[in-house]
Order: structure tokens, then C-alpha cells, then sequence
């Protein structure tokens, strides 16, 4: 599928909220990240943005983990979604010190036809 394109993770350039066709990676199954984190020493503070479209089918993800070198080093459950805005920001804090590479899991909520529509993911210091 044309839109489950992960270039959309990193590209700098915000996802439309009225509009999933443009700036959104789109997945219909859970979804798996993995990247490198050699050049991201420290205390940094991770942040993701959600499409939150119900007529369409995308909501935030239901529970999202964060492994460090296959160890799970966060588990976020019980992502409250109580906004009726069309994109949810969700941001932590995480200590990357000894970590070298990093695995983001999330997974979608239980319904049927259910997707996650993720944009920019995003590593501060």
C-alpha cells in the first residue's frame, strides 16, 4: 500500500490532520520502528504525533513499548484518547546513555479495521 511508507517518519515535514493522503505513515497492522541510537547519547525526549480520525478508522495506538537493545525499557498502556481533535501528540523522557539501538512498538486499538496513522517521530535533547 502506497501510504505504509516509513520515509514519512523523518522527512521534516508535518502530516496534514485533514487530510491522511499527505505526510503519514499508515499501517493497518501493529507497527515496529527500529533505528539507531549510537548518535543519541543521553536524556533526550521522544515525541510522536497520531492521526485521530474515527470516520476513517485511524486512532492513536492503544498501548506503545520502547525496547533498548531487545530489553524493554517503557511501556505506555492505556493511551487515553479523550481529544476530538484530529491529531494527538504524545511525548517522554528517556535516557538513551547505554542504548545503541531502539525498537518503538505499537499497537493498535482493538477494533475492527482499526489503523495507526503515525507523522514525524521525533528524538529532542
Amino acid at each position: 500500500i502506497g501510504f505504509e511508507n516509513p520515509k514519512y517518519l523523518n522527512d521534516g515535514l508535518p502530516g496534514f490532520s485533514n487530510d491522511y493522503h499527505h505526510g503519514w505513515h499508515i499501517s493497518s497492522e501493529d507497527l515496529k520502528i527500529q533505528f539507531s541510537s549510537d548518535k543519541l547519547k543521553g536524556k533526550k525526549e521522544m515525541q510522536f504525533r497520531f492521526l485521530n480520525n474515527k470516520r476513517h478508522g485511524f486512532y492513536p495506538p492503544e498501548k506503545i513499548e520502547i525496547w533498548g537493545d531487545n530489553e524493554l525499557i517503557e511501556t505506555i498502556n492505556n493511551f487515553e484518547n479523550t481529544s476530538v481533535l484530529e491529531s494527538v501528540e504524545f511525548s517522554l523522557n528517556l535516557d538513551l546513555t547505554n542504548i545503541k539501538n531502539i525498537e518503538l512498538r505499537f499497537f493498535r486499538k482493538a477494533l475492527k479495521k482499526s489503523k495507526i496513522a503515525i507523522d514525524e517521530i521525533r528524538v529532542l535533547n
